[in-house]
């Protein structure tokens, strides 16, 4: 049970990096020290959010902007931590925001092959109205969304990799703040780890089995959540995220100018997409089906959980905003989504590490030894957040250099 348990989230950790580790990577992706800068915010960073999202999940048995309001009453915290959940619904649909933004630099190219001249806004709008109104239908798609999304995927790619490849030659060089903040966005941003999304799956296998368990009252709970141990659940979608990443990361690192073309969906250069012509219009019709894909699972998810906690309409409305920021250059909301993604995910460390008590969460994540427990309290309590910090200056270097 529960390798189907997740499946949502595997097939997220396996579609993101590879439309998202371009914008990150590209520049750093033949040195050595950035692979290893990458591999150490995995284990120090997004390892013991995973198991924070993972053990509030356990805990709360609800999305996170029904649970947070819970979670902070219980430890009598403030009510403005009650934001994260706010926090995540913004970081999810700013990041699809971004991929359908990308894709309509990409449309308008497409379009321009058969004589139609289209704004890239226009296109990226028009292309968001249509993923906001598939998104009411509910959490059903998500999960097609997802598969068909890497398909597409994995088909441009496969395209591509038929006329060869070659990897560039790998070198170290001097480790920089710019590559550590790089390194630190591809450990959250490009897995969405912190932002929910890992914490609202397991929300809704921990809903179908409270309704299964009503519906026949003498089977036996197989999964047994409360009992078994969190790792069981945060390592297998942590392996997935590192074997996908190292793909993804060589990917970008290759010497084949049409598959780098073709990976780089959140390219800004719209001349260099119509020259290129993205390798082939069918790998150019194939990027732009998984982007929206992609994106349409990522506003469900949102949708979902603003539904549940204002109802239908507001929830529509609450989400229009996405239409505002679709429009946005693309290397303005490329920017707002990584500082929307730091600052959720270091609101979510401070207020696990800080403002819960000790006993909340031990239970919930069942490590094997206290050792293991207070090894991750000490990492989201110190090292993430100072990780977190230090990722934000060397954004801020990267932006003013």
């Amino acid at each position: 049970m529960q390798s189907t348990k997740l499946s949502a989230s595997y097939l997220l950790a396996c579609v993101l990096p590879l439309f998202l580790f371009t914008w990150f990577a590209e520049p750093y992706a033949s040195q050595m020290d950035f692979w290893l800068a990458w591999l150490v915010a995995m284990l120090l960073v997004s390892l013991p959010v995973l198991f924070a999202e993972i053990g509030l999940a356990r805990r709360s048995g609800q999305s996170p902007l029904l649970a947070m309001p819970v979670l902070t009453r219980e430890s009598d915290s403030s009510m403005a931590w009650r934001g994260y959940g706010w926090l995540a619904q913004l970081t999810a649909l700013s990041l699809a925001a971004l991929v359908i933004a990308s894709i309509g630099v990409h449309g308008q190219a497409l379009f321009a092959m058969v004589g139609v001249v289209l704004p890239t806004f226009v296109v990226g709008a028009l292309l968001m109205a249509v993923v906001l109104m598939i998104s009411v239908l509910g959490s059903g798609l998500i999960k097609p969304m997802l598969l068909l999304a890497l398909l597409a995927v994995l088909a441009t790619i496969g395209i591509h990799l038929a006329d060869g490849f070659e990897l560039t030659n790998m070198q170290m060089t001097a480790f920089s703040l710019a590559e550590w903040a790089r390194a630190v966005a591809l450990a959250l941003l490009c897995f969405a780890v912190g932002g929910g999304v890992y914490w609202w799956e397991l929300s809704q296998t921990n809903l179908n089995q409270t309704n299964l368990n009503q519906a026949q009252p003498n089977q036996v709970n197989q999964s047994a959540q409360s009992q078994s141990s969190a790792s069981r659940q945060v390592l297998p979608i942590l392996a997935v995220q590192v074997v996908v990443g190292l793909v993804a990361m060589v990917l970008v690192a290759s010497k084949e100018a049409t598959l780098s073309m073709t990976l780089m969906l959140m390219s800004t250069d719209t001349t260099l997409v119509q020259g290129a012509k993205m390798g082939s219009t069918l790998a150019s019709g194939l990027l732009v089906m998984a982007g929206v894909s992609l994106a349409i699972a990522l506003v469900s998810m949102t949708m979902i959980q603003v539904k549940e906690r204002l109802g239908l309409v507001k929830s529509m409305l609450m989400l229009l905003p996405a239409l505002v920021l679709v429009v946005l250059p693309v290397y303005v909301l490329w920017g707002l989504t990584v500082m929307l993604s730091i600052i959720s995910v270091l609101v979510l460390s401070v207020f696990v590490g800080w403002q819960m008590k000790i006993s909340h969460l031990r239970k919930s994540l069942n490590f094997s030894s206290e050792i293991n427990y207070n090894l991750w309290r000490v990492a989201i309590r110190i090292f993430v957040p100072l990780a977190l910090l230090v990722a934000m200056v060397g954004w801020v270097q990267i932006w003013l250099g």
